[in-house]
């Protein structure tokens, strides 16, 4: 249980800062100044991005292991 939830917080966690990192691109977007932090949000972006999978994998694992078996 402890595992779940703090599985469920870092995910959280992780698409709060997916957010943040897409607001940040669009305004310098708009701004067309920093070029190459561009390129590093966008390389943040995507390893955040996979972070989610990795950890949506694990907390689905874990909901699918807690359902009752119907037989």
């Amino acid at each position: 249980m402890l595992n779940r939830v703090n599985r469920t917080q870092e995910l959280d966690r992780v698409n709060m800062l997916i957010r943040a990192i897409s607001d940040e691109m669009t305004r310098e977007t708009q701004d067309r100044s920093a070029v190459s932090a561009s390129a590093e949000m966008q390389e943040a972006l995507y390893e955040l991005k996979l972070r989610k999978l990795v950890i949506s994998a694990f907390v689905g694992t874990s909901r699918i292991a807690r359902r009752p078996s119907r037989h």
